[in-house]
C-alpha cells in the first residue's frame, strides 16, 4: 500500500465525520445514498437490444394500432368542435 487514499474514500470519510458532527450538535443526519453504479454504453446497448428483441411484432402492431386509433378519434372530436 502506498498510503494514499482515493477520492471515494475521502468522500466516505468526510460524510462519516459530517454525520458524527451533526449528531453531536443534535442535528438530523440525512440518509447516505450510495452513488449510482456506472453503466457502460455497451451494457446499455445490450439491454436495449434485448428489450427490442422481446417485443413481439404482434405487441408492437397492437400498440401502433391503439395509438393510431386514439389519435384519429381525438382529431375527429377536434374537427367536430370546430
Amino acid at each position: 500500500m502506498s498510503g494514499e487514499i482515493g477520492p471515494s474514500v475521502r468522500v466516505q470519510l468526510a460524510t462519516a465525520f459530517a454525520a458524527l458532527l451533526a449528531v453531536e450538535q443534535g442535528r438530523t443526519v440525512p440518509p447516505v445514498v450510495p452513488p449510482p453504479a456506472a453503466v457502460s454504453e455497451a451494457t446499455i446497448e445490450e439491454i436495449v437490444r434485448r428489450v427490442l428483441a422481446r417485443l413481439a411484432d404482434d405487441t408492437m402492431r397492437a400498440l401502433v394500432l391503439d395509438t393510431t386509433e386514439r389519435l384519429v378519434r381525438e382529431e375527429i372530436e377536434r374537427i367536430k368542435r370546430a
